[in-house]
């Protein structure tokens, strides 16, 4: 079964001068790659997730291990080492697998895993979903699970298992793939199960803070908070919501002001020709252009502004922000009604 899927927009920029950076025209036309519904007998997976087809390595198409070729000696060294050296839990009936090591994270879980959990789901609705025991720790994963009705079979990913058949959807994506029509498929069936009333004209300005993060801070982000709040914006820390909380809030945001990171992803949840504007780290090649999607899939007006890394630029540098340059840019966000899309 192919999953139906569309072409993806140019993306598009609030600040002119960072049109001509090359690493944007290498990355917002990476095709989304195609995905099928595929279904596997007598199946064995090692407790690192590797999947074995009747004793073939077959793979997966998850983002981590087994996404990757391997060499006819490792299948072997890998299918001998888990299945004759180490406890294996048998299941029988059909089950819909689809996670892997980022699935935990606010982005990955919600366009990656989730939206693929979706849609086999709807097509296999008395199947149980096959999760990790360990990903009870997020709450949001329970919570999204419960929201959508879908009932899991707990397993222990300390052991390897065997299952008499699975379905999963067969893909290759990489970091930032977000399938178009999977994506706006779970991003309506939450909001309406959350009976979110779409009716209602969005009216907040938000600005999401990354305080209590680990990395990626804006250390001069008390002059940017004052700022925001000059102009009228609340200032959030998505983690300090529920699940259920950050839906009903970013469905009422008309504009959002947001670091490159997993809290960005409650775009999902805001209304047609809302506004983001996304504070991204120098090293546009390490940070991929996937709130810009979401932007496009939304039919929102997605723009950026660059911080400076200090230190060697990475995804996950702290940086400090020009403050005449984020309040001249805020400002006009801010004020605009009527933007009209620009594309490269």
């Amino acid at each position: 079964m192919i999953i139906e899927t569309k072409e993806i927009q140019p993306v598009i920029s609030f600040n002119e001068k960072h049109l001509s950076i090359k690493e944007i025209g290498d990355v917002s036309y990476l095709p989304v790659p195609t995905q099928t519904i595929e279904t596997y007998c007598n199946t064995f997976v090692t407790r690192t997730n590797f999947l074995f087809v009747n004793g073939k390595y077959e793979k997966s198409g998850l983002l981590v291990g087994d996404n990757k070729d391997l060499s006819i000696f490792k299948q072997y060294y890998l299918y001998i080492k888990y299945k004759f050296f180490f406890k294996t839990k048998k299941y029988s009936g059909i089950f819909l697998w689809y996670y892997d090591v980022w699935s935990v994270n606010y982005y990955h879980w919600l366009c990656e895993t989730l939206p693929r959990l979706f849609e086999l789901k709807t097509a296999y609705p008395e199947c149980l979903v096959v999760l990790p025991i360990s990903f009870k720790s997020q709450p949001f994963i329970i919570d999204s699970l419960r929201i959508l009705n879908m009932d899991v079979l707990w397993i222990d990913s300390t052991k390897s298992h065997s299952y008499s058949k699975i379905v999963t959807v067969q893909t290759r994506p990489a970091h930032g793939d977000v399938n178009p029509i999977m994506q706006g498929k779970l991003n309506s069936a939450i909001l309406k199960m959350c009976e979110i009333d779409l009716n209602k004209k969005p009216f907040r300005k938000v600005y999401l803070s990354r305080t209590n993060a680990l990395y990626r801070k804006v250390l001069n982000e008390a002059e940017v908070i004052k700022i925001v709040v000059s102009l009228g914006y609340e200032v959030i820390r998505a983690e300090t919501l529920s699940f259920m909380e950050q839906v009903q809030l970013f469905s009422e945001t008309a504009l959002l002001i947001a670091q490159h990171g997993a809290g960005i992803t409650n775009m999902c949840f805001m209304q047609k020709h809302t506004k983001v504007l996304e504070i991204r780290n120098e090293g546009w090649n390490l940070q991929p252009l996937c709130f810009w999607r979401l932007a496009n899939i939304q039919e929102m007006y997605w723009a950026y502004i660059i911080g400076q890394s200090i230190s060697i630029p990475s995804n996950i540098s702290d940086m400090i922000i020009d403050i005449s340059e984020f309040k001249e840019a805020v400002t006009e966000f801010s004020s605009q009604l009527n933007l009209t899309r620009k594309t490269l």
